[in-house]
């Protein structure tokens, strides 16, 4: 799995980087073969936003929140990755069985 992250507008810190990364390296306990995550960052007039675009068997999920900090933004944009990333793997398995 590839993980890149990308700060549009705005410099990120190594504690930022660290929290984006380890969100992302969670999106692998639903098994499913995840081919590719990008996680950008930018900056807004008010707030940041955290945008996951993650690439899964063909399929691309994204999930973007905006907060004012980047690790709230990045948290909620990685909560709502986890839950599309559940429903596929949910899909996937009543399909198998």
């Amino acid at each position: 799995m590839d993980i890149h992250v990308t700060s549009r507008h705005c410099t990120i810190t190594e504690a930022e980087n660290t929290t984006i990364v380890e969100t992302a390296k969670s999106f692998e306990r639903y098994g499913n073969t995840i081919i590719r995550v990008d996680a950008i960052v930018d900056k807004g007039p008010l707030e940041k936003s955290c945008e996951y675009t993650v690439k899964v068997q063909g399929q691309l999920l994204v999930a973007r929140e905006s907060a004012a900090e980047v690790t709230k933004a990045a948290h909620d944009a990685g909560e709502k990755m986890h839950r599309q990333l559940s429903r596929l793997h949910d899909k996937h398995a009543t399909i198998r069985a």
